[in-house]
């Protein structure tokens, strides 16, 4: 007997609550991304000074600078780390997805998880997960190469952008639930991609409702990043000694005037600076934290009451605890 949408979400609202650290493959995830594009960035920027002679002491070299960063084997350079990045990125994401999904698997399963899960399913799926993503990418682009030659002749590069967006919209909703199929079931990409399209025509309403929630709840968190940061800024004011106002004694080219105004903006800055920090990091713990493990255990629950009749997957799931 099929579980409702209702009792899916329920259901599944229920096994994250008491399993929170299904979060720990996303948080890993996140940190091991930003430390990549770190050392990345740190690698462009090394490579930019042994490409440059500047000195410090010589303002007209500040003209000269990015006429000598900006050379050849500079951008080669930056191109290649670049796709580096991005390929190991991608890897490192499949990983961490694969072992998230094992988790919520057991979690769904018994009622409980444990990390050593991650591993177990992130080192034997991630390849096929892998794969699978990079076909979704390269279906993705096809429209977009293939519109190529209308972008040059007649500059349609908004038409040309707008059909990439519908494609790439439509290929995620199709293949969402694909990465269920290769993790739990162990099909292979090609595999999970095509049991992902029955998988939506026989559950359109919990699969869109569930795709819905993971793709565009972004929107209200980012609402909420925009107020915590308005907050930020607001109780900054009123925290940060600021001297707010201008005597008439000040004349415009006054030196006391032009300090006053440069510590103004300086603090303005950092005030802002911090504002926005503290907006980011709150918007990355939310997905980190809720929606990403969350939406996880949702999918999973989905999958794994829809296969257990439906017999989609390779394996039928039984469960136990």
């Amino acid at each position: 007997m099929h579980k409702g949408t209702e009792e899916i979400l329920l259901d599944g609202f229920s096994v994250w609550r008491r399993n929170k650290k299904i979060a720990v493959p996303y948080l890993l995830k996140m940190i091991v991304q930003a430390l990549l594009l770190g050392l990345c960035i740190f690698s462009v920027v090394f490579i930019s000074f042994q490409q440059t002679s500047f000195d410090p002491a010589n303002i007209s070299d500040y003209q000269s600078l990015l006429r000598q960063a900006f050379t050849p084997i500079l951008i080669l350079s930056a191109l290649l780390i670049g796709f580096g990045f991005i390929l190991v990125s991608a890897l490192v994401s499949a990983y961490f997805d694969a072992g998230a999904i094992g988790m919520a698997r057991k979690a769904v399963e018994s009622g409980e998880t444990s990390i050593d899960y991650m591993t177990e399913y992130g080192i034997r799926r991630f390849p096929s997960l892998f794969l699978a993503r990079l076909l979704v990418n390269i279906a993705s682009f096809i429209p977009l190469l293939l519109l190529g030659a209308a972008v040059l002749v007649i500059g349609a590069v908004a038409f040309a952008i707008n059909v990439y967006v519908l494609v790439a919209t439509v290929l995620s909703i199709v293949f969402a639930a694909a990465p269920y199929f290769i993790v739990i079931a162990g099909s292979n990409a090609i595999e999970g991609l095509g049991k992902s399209c029955l998988l939506l025509k026989e559950n359109k309403k919990p699969y869109m409702l569930l795709w819905i929630f993971g793709n565009y709840v972004g929107e209200y968190a980012n609402s909420l990043a925009v107020l915590i940061a308005g907050v930020v800024f607001a109780l900054g004011l009123l925290v940060i000694p600021i001297e707010l106002h201008i005597t008439s004694a000040y004349s415009l080219y006054d030196p006391s005037l032009i300090r006053y105004l440069t510590s103004l903006l300086f603090s303005l800055l950092t005030l802002g600076a911090i504002s926005v920090a503290s907006a980011i990091l709150a918007l990355t713990l939310i997905f980190v934290l809720i929606v990403s493990p969350l939406t996880t255990v949702w999918w999973t629950e989905l999958y794994m009451d829809k296969t257990e009749t439906h017999r989609i997957g390779q394996d039928r799931i039984h469960r136990h605890g």
